[in-house]
């Protein structure tokens, strides 16, 4: 909590998509593409490519804590 209140904003964070609803208690919310930072679509699509023949269930998810 102290690390949150203290950073500056907006805050992103990426985990898998299964930890969703965990951050969201701390008040982050996922992040579509459009309103993403360059940075981060990028990261997308390379986390995807790598992933696409691994086995289905998480993906990478954008948060944003403003």
């Amino acid at each position: 909590e102290h690390l949150i209140a203290r950073s500056p904003r907006p805050l992103y964070l990426t985990c898998r998509s299964s930890l969703g609803p965990f951050y969201e208690k701390w008040g982050f919310r996922t992040v579509r593409p459009g309103e993403m930072p360059a940075y981060f679509r990028r990261l997308i699509r390379l986390v995807g490519t790598l992933t696409r023949f691994a086995a289905k269930g998480d993906r990478l998810l954008v948060m944003k804590l403003m």
